[in-house]
């Protein structure tokens, strides 16, 4: 269900010109313009901690960071704090 949830999301920014992985150099880890090294990380935030499980399965291989936390209000707390 999570696979297949994550998959038509995937889908959908794909065909609306959004990010995929792999898609586009934009997101790619590597040298930007200035020369500094761009990162590759990712905020999930859900409550579901299969969800969590899955977005790092399917994103850690493609070299991205995956930090996760189970809501709203903790992402702010961990951006801010």
């Amino acid at each position: 269900m999570h696979r297949q949830r994550v998959a038509r999301a995937l889908g959908r920014r794909q065909r609306l010109g959004g990010w995929s992985p792999g898609a586009s150099s934009a997101g790619r880890a590597g040298l930007c313009d200035t020369g500094r090294v761009e990162s590759r990380r990712v905020l999930a935030v859900d409550d579901d901690p299969a969800m969590h499980r899955l977005l790092e399965e399917q994103l850690r291989p493609l070299g991205w960071h995956i930090d996760t936390v189970p809501d709203g209000e903790a992402a702010v707390r961990r951006e801010l704090g």
